[in-house]
């Protein structure tokens, strides 16, 4: 099993944003895996920049939805490479999941036999 999950990542839309964990909320909805490893997938950066992207969005949108997403194109390009900072940095950093975008659950369930299925 492979999970992402968000955590101080901002509001998204596809399809619906219902959901938020925090690591250790993550380890405990998964609890009927053996976690192989569990981190963070967006760091602070990732963090920082996704409220950023959406407040310069919103500011510069004058309240038209169209022109958000204009300008939510048209900054993808200067914002999104900043996130590189986490990957050879600060997800490395122990306190990083304070501040995490999301977090990621890897882990594996145990086969279960029945002795009913034959096997």
């Amino acid at each position: 099993m492979f999970i992402t999950a968000p955590f101080m990542y901002p509001y998204h839309e596809a399809p619906i944003d219902l959901n938020r964990w925090t690591q250790e909320g993550l380890k405990s909805l998964m609890n009927e895996f053996t976690s192989i490893q569990v981190g963070v997938l967006g760091g602070p950066t990732a963090t920082l920049i996704e409220a950023l992207h959406g407040w310069l969005s919103i500011l510069f949108s004058f309240n038209s939805d169209k022109l958000y997403q204009i300008v939510y194109l048209l900054l993808l390009p200067f914002l999104k490479p900043c996130k590189i900072i986490d990957r050879i940095l600060l997800n490395k950093y122990k306190s990083s999941h304070r501040l995490a975008a999301m977090f990621y659950f890897y882990g594996k369930k145990e086969k279960i036999f029945s002795p009913d299925c034959g096997q």
